[in-house]
């Protein structure tokens, strides 16, 4: 008997950090003969939301684009429409937008290695990593009153100046300030490294599947790719 081929549409859903995407699937029976992605429902979405909003109802949208690394979205924005505008920023808003978005570059590479790791198998690193990033959520908490969306830098500056005592934590974190949970987290990145270099778990899945020759290095590649 002769099957049917049938199309079915699976999504848009949302894969954790890859972001909204469909499944178009070409199925015969129960075989899968063909498989199409469409991706990019997110920002499309936001596009078009925007388009029925002034500068500011945009600004809340930003830090959506990428869960994981909220505030970079935000200072993109926030440029642009100083750009537009000619406004200045005052010298201290510029060093706080600087320490705001180090710390969340830090944050996100704790979240990526941890779920890179934890797809290896590895799920110590996971709970590890989540664990040191709370040290840094914690500071955006007192800062901004939210630990993942901040909508902190905005057009002009930042929303706020740092709370007295220089993001000083309240509860179990008491009186640890910026520069307390950074030496915290060089002490406790000792472990996780050590972790990470000595478990064949990490290791042998990951070493020597891409290399390049001498000065053949690509010029595309920056961050952990070009080191």
């Amino acid at each position: 008997m002769r099957e049917k081929a049938t199309t079915l549409y699976l999504g848009p859903q949302h894969p954790g950090i890859t972001g909204n995407m469909m499944i178009r699937l070409k199925v015969e029976g129960d075989t899968i003969v063909g498989a199409t992605t469409e991706v990019g429902y997110l920002h499309r979405a936001f596009e078009k939301l925007q388009e029925k909003r002034n500068w500011l109802q945009s600004f809340t949208m930003m830090c959506r684009f990428c869960v994981p690394e909220t505030d970079p979205m935000e200072e993109s924005y926030a440029r642009a429409v100083e750009a537009i505008e000619g406004r200045e920023v005052p010298e201290r808003a510029k060093y706080i937008r600087v320490m705001v978005l180090e710390l969340a570059r830090l944050a996100s590479f704790m979240l990526w290695y941890g779920g890179q790791n934890g797809s290896l198998g590895l799920y110590t690193m996971g709970q590890w990593s989540v664990g040191d990033r709370n040290y840094i959520l914690d500071l955006f908490e007192e800062l901004t009153g939210g630990r993942v969306y901040h909508m902190y830098i905005w057009p002009g500056g930042v929303r706020r100046d740092l709370p007295k005592g220089c993001m000083v934590l309240s509860g179990r974190y008491s009186a640890v300030a910026v520069s307390g949970v950074i030496y915290e987290l060089m002490i406790l990145m000792k472990f996780t490294i050590s972790l990470i270099l000595k478990c064949p778990q990490a290791m042998v899945p990951t070493s020597g599947p891409g290399h390049w020759y001498g000065d053949r290095k690509p010029g595309n590649l920056s961050g952990l790719s070009g080191r």
